[in-house]
């Protein structure tokens, strides 16, 4: 359970840099694929799904309480395929990040 949390709490401090489920198994000094089963284990989530989630849930925040571009809200969270981010957002919320916006104000 620490291991994921902590894996958890460093990844939120910055969302806007990737940190792959290798990267961390080697921080902490298992195999990948453990990691991968701690972590939905805890977060019933695997490793991309909860940390896709994350990103998003941050994204909508950007975009009801800044005036950033879309595109500077995806960068900030880690996308910098504007279009991608704009598909994964409305896959997540229903709606494209502008209309998102718009209904949020």
């Amino acid at each position: 359970i620490a291991i994921v949390k902590e894996a958890e709490t460093l990844i939120l401090q910055d969302l806007s840099r990737r940190i792959t489920a290798k990267e961390m198994a080697d921080r902490f000094g298992i195999s990948e694929s453990s990691f991968k089963l701690y972590v939905k284990g805890i977060l019933g989530e695997s490793y991309l799904a909860y940390f896709r989630k994350k990103r998003m849930e941050k994204a909508a925040e950007f975009l009801e309480s800044t005036n950033l571009k879309v595109i500077e809200v995806a960068n900030s969270v880690e996308y910098e395929n504007q279009g991608k981010f704009a598909h994964l957002f409305a896959e997540t919320y229903g709606v494209s990040p502008l209309e998102f916006r718009r209904l949020s104000k």
